[in-house]
């Protein structure tokens, strides 16, 4: 199964069901911009006047390499200099 892709220049929340204090984010989600992928924090807040308004943080989604696929990256790259020697050794010049 595919993960899912935010389409372009939109984005969601949900309810943050794993708030670990107050200072955490009231929803969580992922919000697109022009391409770019970014996470989305939102806090409920209220102003001085006790007025209920929503808190906006965002943050640029990294590109992350796990353990995994940097092993089998760093195999393809061994096996790929093991072959080229192979193939020098049988030159006959």
């Amino acid at each position: 199964m595919s993960e899912f892709k935010q389409k372009e220049n939109t984005g969601s929340t949900f309810k943050n069901k794993n708030k670990k204090s107050d200072n955490s984010p009231d929803y969580t989600g992922t919000i697109n911009v022009e391409g770019t992928e970014f996470f989305l924090s939102t806090w409920i807040k209220k102003d001085k006047n006790n007025q209920v308004y929503f808190s906006h943080s965002v943050k640029k989604k990294e590109k992350q390499i796990d353990n995994h696929s940097q092993a089998k990256a760093d195999g393809y790259a061994k096996e790929t200099i093991q072959v080229t020697r192979d193939l020098d050794d049988t030159i006959p010049f």
